[in-house]
């Protein structure tokens, strides 16, 4: 790792300095394990390793379970390095620099070597800098956890960030402040596309630190973006499979995807979603593929959960349709998948509902017999909108959480778990009953660090009473001992959504409205977002964003997150990469034109390190939506999925297929898979005549007051 001051910037670089000197307090700080093994190659090179006296072979290394940047210029460190078991590997950075012995005579800057070692914040690194500035100012203060590990090499300073011909080759820098229980990080780089994808990411960018005559770089991120079409050409159903029915049947048409990451793997990915959709109520049954190199390649797979998708009474899946898929993936490796089945006309004598999983043991190549959770033949009950998760803390842990909808208009939460990684499931049961006639919808259950597991519904509210007023609010329930007892409702916002209109001719989208997207980082904050249009003052939806640093128990108030506030956004997807970067995914119709026969719609991801200062790049350029099948409007799916590897987000979302007849019900969507790599999210996308970099989160106008 390496932390440094900002040699051409004496003010800040003594800002930076006093907080480290500040946060030292009296102690120096016990490292972790990771972090003492660097400091122990480290040590042990610094203490082998004499300056050499020619030209020097500056070398980058990363460490990946620190996620950190390490740069030396001596030999025998580098060597150690190159032999370490803490798994350092060169990143292909490297640059030439003079022995700082020689910065004297040829009119160099010498730079300057420290470890620092601080209790608060966490920071276990190294320090570069100026030694006519920088360390003469820490050498004045004289720090706790600053030790002296003398000069490494000696370059040529920049003139108001230009290079002389003489050191033609700048050298970037940007920094990382040390949170989510990563250490403070410089990272030096010859590359303007490296310096690029750590800004995206968000590290503070120092612009040219220093100049250098010769370097090399492989210019490649951890991780490069791409995309790739995952759903099949065509329908894997027999044609008649489902016969008779009703309802329009959109053949070859996929909607709604979900997709979950192996969490001891992460090129392993598992996606699922509806096949076949029928324009009054489900899909003839549930598609599916798996990936074990990051999502380059696809292998079909399809779990039994509808007679198409070769369900029978044996095997659990004797169900006329399928719907809302959910994957996830166990510690253990366990991949789970689970879905609605149905037959019959929901609230009927004939209506048959039913909540079932199955499981995977190859990673989801193939899929066994389908477990049933809970099912009810009757005209008063219908299971709807469920989730799965899989517990990160725990091996044998899984949850399944959805809403049971009665005749009535009630709606609680029905929740059952496994404790012994999906070979018994316990009696389902509510976990948060509304009362009266009031409704849950669209649970999603989230797990913390701790183990704490978060629910998050909106909340139905037909019947007000002294201590609920008719309308809908987003809620989340807790529980810390997972699952057996739930806290009281607390309320995250109300909820302001209208929905999702062509702008033209009033068309209805079926959209996310209603739907709360939730994520939790390592850190333990949680975010949510949701479609609302208090920002467009009633008009139209935008995408809310709120978040809680204690558990979920206090929430901030919302801010809309999407860059283009004059435009609705719909269908918006929440997820924190493990170094703390929050990205929102969400359809927006700023492409779209005049022309009422067309409403063109494309893809977003929006990125931000703190909630409150965003980036977004175009995931998806514009297509049709009126290609989209129609069910209860022009329908993508409720919901779409976002995950993330260390270096880049992952989106698994739907577009429209391009045709020649916008009539024609066949093979009208598609599913894409989108590697967003940080070095694709440099941008806002341009408005009519403006382009930024970065935008801040807007709250809602002060004076809109809400009509419900």
């Amino acid at each position: 790792m390496k932390n440094g001051l900002k040699a051409n910037s004496s003010c800040r670089s003594s800002k930076k300095l006093y907080q480290y000197a500040i946060n030292a307090d009296a102690s120096r700080a016990r490292a972790n394990a990771r972090a003492g093994a660097l400091a122990t190659v480290v040590a042990a090179a610094f203490a082998a390793a004499p300056m050499i006296a020619s030209a020097i072979d500056v070398v980058e290394y990363y460490n990946r379970s620190l996620d950190a940047y390490f740069l030396t210029g001596r030999a025998t460190e580098q060597a150690l390095l190159d032999a370490a078991n803490a798994d350092f590997s060169r990143t292909g950075m490297r640059f030439t620099a003079e022995p700082a012995a020689n910065a004297s005579s040829l009119g160099l800057a010498s730079i300057c070597r420290y470890y620092v070692s601080l209790a608060t914040p966490f920071v276990s690194s190294h320090f570069y800098g100026r030694d006519d500035t920088d360390c003469a100012l820490i050498r004045s203060l004289t720090p706790a956890g600053f030790t002296d590990e003398g000069l490494d090499f000696a370059v040529t300073p920049a003139s108001a960030g230009a290079c002389p011909a003489q050191a033609p080759v700048a050298v970037y820098r940007s920094f990382r402040a040390a949170n989510n229980g990563r250490t403070s990080n410089h990272r030096y780089t010859v590359s303007a596309a490296s310096y690029a994808a750590t800004v995206s990411a968000g590290w503070e960018g120092e612009q040219v630190a220093f100049c250098v005559s010769a370097a090399t770089d492989v210019a490649a991120p951890i991780s490069a973006s791409f995309k790739r079409v995952v759903s099949a050409a065509s329908t894997p159903f027999t044609a008649g499979c489902n016969a008779p029915a009703s309802g329009t049947l959109y053949s070859s048409a996929e909607v709604e995807p979900s997709l979950a990451r192996n969490p001891r793997d992460p090129n392993h990915m598992v996606a699922a979603w509806q096949q076949d959709r029928w324009s009054n109520g489900g899909a003839q049954g549930l598609a599916g593929a798996v990936t074990f190199d990051g999502g380059r390649t696809w292998q079909q797979s399809i779990a039994p959960f509808s007679r198409c998708a070769g369900g029978t009474a044996a095997n659990g899946g004797d169900y006329e349709r399928a719907s809302d898929p959910w994957v996830t993936v166990g510690l253990d490796g366990v991949t789970y998948q689970m879905a609605l089945g149905f037959s019959g006309e929901s609230f009927t004598n004939n209506g048959l509902s039913a909540m079932l999983v199955s499981r995977s043991s190859d990673g989801g190549r193939t899929w066994a017999t389908a477990q049933t959770l809970v099912r009810d033949l009757s005209a008063n009950i219908f299971h709807d909108k469920n989730m799965i998760i899989a517990d990160p803390t725990s091996a044998s842990h899984a949850y399944a959480v959805w809403g049971r909808l009665t005749a009535n208009g009630t709606g609680p939460a029905w929740f059952t778990r496994t404790t012994d990684s999906g070979a018994t499931w316990e009696p389902s049961r509510a976990i948060y009953e509304p009362g009266n006639t009031n409704q849950t919808f669209g649970n999603q259950i989230v797990v913390m660090p701790d183990g704490t597991l978060v629910n998050v519904f909106l909340a139905i509210i037909r019947a007000g009473n002294s201590t609920n007023s008719v309308g809908s609010e987003f809620r989340v329930i807790r529980s810390t001992d997972k699952g057996v007892t739930w806290s009281a409702p607390i309320t995250i916002s109300r909820s302001l959504g209208v929905g999702t209109l062509d702008p033209e001719t009033s068309a209805p989208m079926r959209d996310g409205s209603g739907l709360a997207s939730m994520a939790v980082g390592k850190d333990g904050v949680l975010h949510v977002v949701w479609q609302d249009a208090r920002f467009g003052r009633g008009a139209y939806d935008g995408v809310a964003y709120s978040r809680s640093v204690d558990g979920g128990l206090n929430w901030t108030s919302p801010v809309a997150v999407n860059a283009r506030t004059d435009v609705p956004a719909f269908v918006p997807t929440v997820h924190v990469r493990e170094d703390g970067i929050i990205g929102v995914s969400y359809y927006d119709f700023r492409s779209n034109t005049a022309d009422a026969g067309s409403l063109l719609t494309s893809y977003h991801l929006a990125v931000s390190s703190d909630g409150m200062t965003w980036r977004e790049s175009e995931v998806n350029t514009a297509f049709e939506m009126n290609r989209a099948p129609i069910a209860r409007g022009r329908f993508l799916g409720d919901y779409q999925a976002l995950s993330s590897n260390a270096s880049a987000f992952s989106a698994l979302y739907v577009r429209t297929t391009a045709a020649n007849q916008s009539t024609n019900t066949s093979d009208v969507t598609e599913v894409m898979f989108a590697n967003l790599a940080d070095g694709s999210l440099k941008r806002v996308a341009s408005g009519a005549s403006t382009q930024a970099a970065s935008y801040r989160a807007m709250p809602a106008p002060t004076d809109f007051s809400p009509s419900k």
